[in-house]
């Protein structure tokens, strides 16, 4: 296995997707009981209303968002490409890198883990958290090790 696509685990968004349902629904939760016990109470429903219409907007936005991110994991380099109407990528390259995986005792039982990124030539560090098929990302990037440095792939041929 050399090449991997992959993207966050559910419950790595999920927390956040809750918390928008749970105030999408006290908002209109609220408007309801607005409506039934003070009808005439007009701005407080509107107000209500506009929370919920945003509020229900916010979670499709983040619910599509996570639906287009991706990462792709190779031995030579990973690949972030998110973005719902104009796609973006990020690449790091695994030869200027140190990389290190991070997978609890939950984690592992669901297979997913975070990877973290640090680049050697600005001490940058990356962290993507919650990624699915985390045993075969750890599979790729422990096949890091056996494949030959690029100007050693040169000499042979």
């Amino acid at each position: 296995m050399n090449r991997i696509e992959t993207r966050r685990h559910v419950w790595a968004v999920l927390p956040r997707l809750l918390g928008l349902l749970l105030l999408f629904l006290a908002f209109l939760g609220a408007f309801l009981v607005l409506f039934w016990t003070a009808p005439e109470s007009v701005l407080a429903q509107i107000l209500c209303q506009i929370g919920a219409v945003i509020t229900g907007m916010t979670f499709i936005y983040a619910f599509l968002a996570w639906q287009c991110y991706s990462v792709v994991v190779t031995p030579q380099c990973v690949v972030e490409r998110w973005g719902i109407l104009f796609r973006r990528s990020r690449n790091y390259d695994l030869a200027g890198a140190i990389l290190d995986t991070r997978q609890g005792p939950l984690a592992r039982l669901l297979n997913l883990g975070d990877l973290v990124i640090t680049l050697i030539h600005n001490s940058e560090t990356v962290y993507i958290r919650g990624l699915e098929e985390f045993r075969a990302i750890r599979e790729v990037l422990e096949s890091r090790a056996a494949l030959p440095s690029w100007p050693e792939r040169v000499r042979r041929r």
